[in-house]
């Protein structure tokens, strides 16, 4: 008896998709906590996701279709608390993604998807580490920032601000543990990325993740990289 391998692909098809709605409502359950002030729950959930994400990103990519990409730039977001503006001014990009699943699983959705996850999981970890002053935590923030950049930067460059948003945080964190010299670094490649990041719509805040205004205020810290010392000041 031969077997249908319409049938199963379409099978194998639906059941990928269910799993990447399944992350995405964690993705978003996780987002939920943080804007509630409770990062670390918020850790607990996106993890999960990240595990579903990852499993789907192991398997074959022979039904996986490449498919073109309108960007990120009117993707819902959550606000997140902890994170605002130091008394130096230096600004934070404080906006965790909300995710819908797509409805076409494509290459660069699969990437993306396991990228923004990423990124609110480090934004997780850095307003945990810094409401809880905890340095471990800071830490595994600049290198989850660091993971979900490389994974975006070989996609169009309507996804680099993502990219620009997770280099600047990392600076954030990199100021507040003293680490002065890798702060003025990040800073001046968001300063390099800047020519090449298609421009954020002029729009409200309010109405979408990636605006005009905020990357002025991001492109405001590239202003503080001279400003910053290359090394701590001695006591």
């Amino acid at each position: 008896m031969m077997m249908n391998t319409s049938s199963n692909s379409d099978s194998d098809l639906t059941n990928q998709m269910e799993l990447i709605q399944h992350a995405c409502s964690l993705n978003n359950a996780g987002a939920a906590y943080m804007a509630s002030n409770n990062g670390g729950q918020g850790v607990k959930f996106l993890k999960k996701a990240l595990i579903i994400m990852e499993g789907i990103s192991r398997e074959e990519e022979s039904d996986i279709i490449m498919a073109p990409s309108d960007g990120i730039a009117h993707f819902p977001f959550v606000e997140i608390p902890g994170l605002e503006e130091d008394e130096d001014t230096f600004y934070v990009y404080n906006r965790a993604l909300v995710l819908d699943p797509p409805s076409d699983v494509s290459m660069t959705d699969l990437v993306f998807l396991n990228a923004s996850i990423l990124f609110n999981l480090a934004l997780a970890f850095h307003q945990h580490g810094k409401v809880r002053c905890q340095e471990p935590m800071l830490r595994k923030a600049i290198n989850l920032y660091d993971l979900a950049a490389r994974l975006i930067e070989d996609l169009s460059s309507s996804y680099g601000a993502l990219v620009v948003a997770a280099l600047n945080n990392q600076a954030h964190i990199h100021r507040e543990l003293c680490n002065f010299q890798d702060a003025s670094q990040l800073l001046q490649q968001v300063h390099f990325l800047s020519g090449q990041v298609p421009e954020p719509p002029m729009e409200d805040s309010s109405s979408s993740a990636f605006t005009a205004a905020l990357f002025d205020e991001i492109f405001l810290n590239i202003t503080m990289a001279a400003q910053i010392p290359t090394t701590a000041a001695s006591a």
